[in-house]
């Protein structure tokens, strides 16, 4: 089995199940984790092993202040450590992480298009940039006002999307 054939398995089941009940199973999440580090051990012994382990470490830890901010949820930090960890070094973890990154910008960006329209998004985007030129916080004065409730949106797909980018990269540069 390679890196990529078991990140498949993994998270397009988290996938499935995020998107229908918005929330990653921790046995899924602790089934891919070992399975990947011991995937690692097979290919290249306890090094391999421990710069597994090492690289679903440190997406952890890096995507953990994300949950504390209430940004991602707890399955969605645990199943970036499986990512990490299925990467199998800190390079490719770092990568890894920056491609869930892209995609859920991308992800986003999609679902206020698609939910609230363009007009929206432009008004959105428009008073974002205005707020960075003027070095002053973003606030939602619309939100505030109307109270408007937030939506969850499924990030497992974004954590695939990601993921799978960056291994299947590496898979085809092996070759």
């Amino acid at each position: 089995m390679t890196p990529l054939l078991l990140a498949t398995a993994t998270l397009v089941p988290a996938v499935i199940v995020d998107v229908r009940e918005q929330r990653i199973p921790n046995t899924l999440c602790l089934a891919g984790f070992l399975s990947a580090i011991a995937l690692h051990c097979v290919l290249a012994g306890w090094g391999g092993f421990i710069v597994a382990f090492a690289a679903g470490l440190l997406a952890l830890v890096i995507t953990f202040p994300l949950f504390v901010l209430g940004w991602i949820g707890a399955g969605d930090v645990k199943l970036i450590a499986v990512a990490g960890a299925t990467s199998g070094n800190l390079l490719s973890a770092l990568a890894v992480l920056a491609a869930i990154a892209i995609s859920g910008g991308i992800m986003v960006m999609l679902f206020f298009l698609v939910r609230r329209g363009t007009r929206f998004f432009a008004r959105r985007f428009g008073a974002s940039v205005s707020s960075l030129a003027h070095n002053q916080p973003y606030t939602d004065i619309e939100a505030n006002n109307q109270n408007i409730k937030t939506e969850a949106l499924p990030y497992a797909i974004a954590i695939a999307t990601g993921s799978l980018f960056v291994l299947a990269a590496k898979a085809i540069s092996a070759n």
